[in-house]
């Protein structure tokens, strides 16, 4: 499911504003082979049950910017026993918010920033139950400022 709107019915200045929203939702599971010829069901690997955007933006006058937050449920990273599935490993859920902006100085140059998760989202793993941690990694927020020039 998704939307996506200029908000051009707006007076001057608003009309530049946007506005977006997706959601996709998957029901998916696989079989594991067990050694005594059964088979039990995971998630599929690297698919989040749920994932989500959403951003608003402007864009008038040479300059435009969008803030948006990205979230995705957890996801089965590996299977760690395919008989006891206590020791899945699973990266927890994220939500990341970037925000990006730009300004056309002139017609051949801009200047731009960007900003990637400022809300300083860990990466969290863990087996079976949330409360035995596998991996926990802090990343930060990122930035960058720079000129593009096209000639």
């Amino acid at each position: 499911m998704a939307w996506q709107q200029g908000l051009t019915f707006l007076p001057s200045p608003f009309d530049g504003l946007l506005l977006a929203a997706n959601y996709t939702w998957v029901d998916a599971e696989g079989g594991i082979p067990l050694p005594d010829g059964g088979e039990r069901t995971a998630p599929l690997p690297f698919q989040a049950e749920n994932t989500a955007n959403l951003s608003i933006g402007y864009q008038k006058y040479g300059f435009s910017a969008r803030l948006a937050a990205t979230y995705r449920d957890r996801i089965l990273d590996e299977v760690g026993d395919p008989e006891d599935p206590a020791f899945d490993v699973y990266i927890d859920d994220h939500l990341q918010i970037d925000l990006t902006a730009a300004y056309d100085v002139t017609r051949n140059v801009q200047i731009f920033f960007e900003g990637s998760n400022l809300g300083d989202e860990p990466l969290y793993s863990f087996s079976g139950s949330r409360n035995v941690n596998v991996q926990y990694e802090e990343y930060g927020p990122s930035y960058t400022v720079g000129l593009k020039a096209v000639f």
